[in-house]
């Protein structure tokens, strides 16, 4: 007869499921990278949110590797100007999160406001 093949090899035991990841918002980050990648081939304004969202979740490297992918795969073609566009906007963003204050110190004068 047939011989009956060890099958439970294939099969991730429940300990070692993959990992979710939340953004900021409860999203799911694969989620939300398809939904970026969707939103930009439809030229939907909804785009910056999904951008925002995996930006503002501490998740810029991934953003930036995204958007470089999304460049390339789909707008280097018929686009190859952008490329020196989106390297100094990126270097820009990146010197600017470098020198970001990580206290803001607001000055008030409280005897100004006391009669």
């Amino acid at each position: 007869m047939g011989q009956c093949k060890n099958v439970s090899s294939h099969i991730m035991p429940i300990n070692e499921s993959p990992k979710i990841i939340f953004t900021r918002y409860l999203y799911v980050k694969d989620e939300v990278m398809l939904t970026l990648i969707m939103s930009i081939l439809g030229k939907h304004e909804s785009s910056v949110f999904w951008a925002y969202e995996l930006y503002y979740s501490g998740f810029e490297n991934e953003l930036f590797n995204l958007l470089w992918k999304i460049y390339f795969d789909f707008y280097y073609t018929l686009n190859p100007s952008f490329y020196d566009y989106f390297i100094k906007k990126q270097i820009v963003l990146k010197y600017i999160l470098f020198f970001k204050p990580s206290k803001y110190i607001i000055n008030v004068k409280t005897n100004q406001f006391i009669y």
